[in-house]
């Protein structure tokens, strides 16, 4: 199954073209949260103003498999 991450807040998107390959929506969630901490770790003043930023997870059918928020004042 072909999977999208996209970038996303009220007012911008950045849409994922090329999307991967996964097996299953808990491989989409796993690969998220690598992709989340990778953009933590190596550009952490993006989401340190990431208010209103999310992480929209979709499906190849266009289908939202789910969505992370990025915005540090939200609590997990």
């Amino acid at each position: 199954m072909q999977c999208f991450f996209h970038l996303v807040n009220a007012h911008e998107a950045i849409t994922d073209h090329v999307g991967v390959d996964i097996k299953d929506s808990a491989d989409a969630h796993t690969i998220a949260m690598r992709v989340t901490d990778v953009l933590r770790r190596e550009h952490p003043s993006l989401l340190g103003e990431a208010t209103g930023w999310q992480l929209k997870v979709v499906g190849s059918s266009g289908r939202v498999l789910f969505i992370l928020d990025l915005d540090p004042t939200t609590t997990s």
